[in-house]
């Protein structure tokens, strides 16, 4: 599955785990429970469902070892772990689903009994998102690559009630040769399990309101893991600054006008993935 012969991308873990953390800033806490809660559950649920029948879960020293390092400084250090399991042979989907996976029940199971407190498993949980986003060129095509080259999946962030906005850019896609499927008022777990069933190359979200940035936050995480080839962008409302919206939303792309995304769109999804 995928090409093991790829490494992850520091730059990646490095931005997904920056844009993890600094959702701490702007969301309360019960909004940030609620997302490590989700990570861990995707997390080892999709390792789980990609394990190899013939794998074996890791020794528990090195098990020991790699949770050590999602807990110490630094997001290097989980990244430098895994890379090093893979040049002793591992391949991504027996080794280091299997140790992301593991990490997973562990921590939650540490969490649940107070061996961790909320902040260490905050930091944990952003690195083993991050490192579950570097893997998506191992683990799925993206683009062109999917046999839907022009394929969407428009929403409403879950709470929203302004719906204009999200039809009016599904239609100017759909003008312009997309197939959009556009789903609004749905909650967060429909469309959660809409994106991991449709899988689409471009997922493109409406946010009207900054009082739905939380939502946002959860549902953007939850898409990042169970369709993880996906393109995803973000139409904040007029008042929200891009780059307050990119430091805690991780988006591939802000849209403000549809036509000008349109064919942003049409230019990256001809590029090779």
């Amino acid at each position: 599955m995928g090409n093991a012969s790829r490494g992850m991308d520091p730059d990646l873990v490095g931005r997904a785990a920056s844009v993890f953390s600094a959702k701490a800033t702007v969301l309360d806490p019960s909004t940030l429970q609620a997302l490590a809660g989700d990570v861990l559950r995707h997390v080892a649920g999709r390792a789980q469902s990609t394990r190899q029948a013939a794998s074996a879960s890791p020794p528990a020293p090195r098990l020991s070892e790699f949770c050590a390092t999602l807990l110490g400084p630094g997001h290097e250090l989980p990244l430098r772990f895994l890379e090093a399991r893979k040049a002793e042979g591992a391949s991504f989907d027996a080794l280091c689903l299997d140790y992301l996976g593991a990490a997973a029940v562990w921590m939650g199971r540490a969490w649940d009994e107070d061996r961790l407190s909320f902040l260490e498993v905050t930091v944990a949980v952003g690195r083993l998102y991050a490192l579950m986003r570097a893997m998506r060129d191992q683990m799925q095509p993206v683009g062109p690559a999917s046999g839907r080259p022009r394929q969407a999946l428009f929403a409403s962030v879950p709470g929203e009630d302004h719906r204009l906005g999200i039809t009016l850019a599904a239609d100017m896609f759909r003008t312009g040769g997309w197939d959009v499927e556009l789903l609004t008022g749905c909650d967060h777990d429909t469309l959660v399990a809409t994106a991991e069933r449709l899988q689409p190359p471009v997922i493109g979200l409406s946010l009207s309101s900054e009082d739905r940035l939380a939502a946002l936050a959860r549902l953007v995480v939850a898409l990042r893991l169970v369709a993880s080839g996906s393109i995803l962008a973000v139409a904040p409302p007029a008042t929200m600054d891009d780059a307050a919206l990119a430091a805690v939303i991780d988006t591939d792309l802000v849209i403000r006008d549809a036509t000008i995304a349109r064919a942003a769109l049409d230019e990256r999804l001809r590029q090779p993935a």
